[in-house]
């Protein structure tokens, strides 16, 4: 047997594979839910970011996230390079139009919509999310009076982006279905699970023995 009371490690290199997308559910309302604080990415942009938020109970999870710092800013899809934003990758199992569902929350009615997208643009459809007040509401309606949804045009990898509207908007989380009819409750459903994980690691050694 070899003696490794005297053996020299070299390099090890490990390559961390990026947290892996949400996947859609194959079940009859299509969910897909995700946790706020479980982005992808989070983008500050225009002097703006989105930060944890625990002050207001009954958040679901870890967490929310408030877009701040609140100074009464508010961003039109015109600007969205000064709006602060979060990506969500998910692996989508249908296509064509999805309703999109918010639980926020917000201190006044001068904090309380943002803008939903996907692939890095905010259709019409889904701009100006309103929000519901200072306790944990879900929102699906816009601004324009009509209820928020995206199209997606193929399944796969697509990545859902979520920007500030008006700061100090809360964010505690997004869900997505193919139902019109399906209305979240409470907390809501449990958050979608993660993709397949495929393994990235490699390793290079160095031995010597005396």
């Amino acid at each position: 047997d070899t003696d490794l009371r005297n053996w020299t490690a070299g390099a090890v290199e490990v390559n961390v594979p990026p947290p892996r997308p949400f996947v859609q559910d194959t079940g009859p309302n299509g969910i897909v839910s995700i946790e706020a604080e479980n982005y992808h990415a989070n983008v500050a942009a225009g002097g703006k970011a989105w930060s944890p938020y625990v002050a207001t109970s009954g958040y679901s999870g870890t967490g929310a996230l408030q877009a701040g710092p609140n100074t009464g800013t508010q961003t039109e899809t015109s600007d969205l390079a000064n709006s602060p934003r979060l990506d969500f990758n998910v692996r989508f199992t249908r296509t064509g139009v999805h309703y999109v569902w918010l639980r926020n929350s917000a201190g006044s009615s001068s904090d309380d919509s943002g803008h939903v997208g996907i692939d890095g643009v905010v259709p019409g459809t889904s701009d100006k999310v309103q929000g519901g007040g200072s306790a944990w509401t879900w929102s699906n309606g816009t601004m324009e009076g009509h209820l928020a949804t995206i199209n997606v045009t193929t399944t796969g990898l697509h990545t859902m982006n979520v920007y500030m509207r008006e700061d100090g908007f809360r964010l505690d989380k997004l869900l997505l279905t193919t139902s019109a009819a399906y209305v979240p409750s409470g907390t809501g459903p449990a958050e979608s699970p993660r993709d397949a994980l495929i393994s990235n690691v490699s390793a290079t050694s160095s031995r010597t023995y005396t």
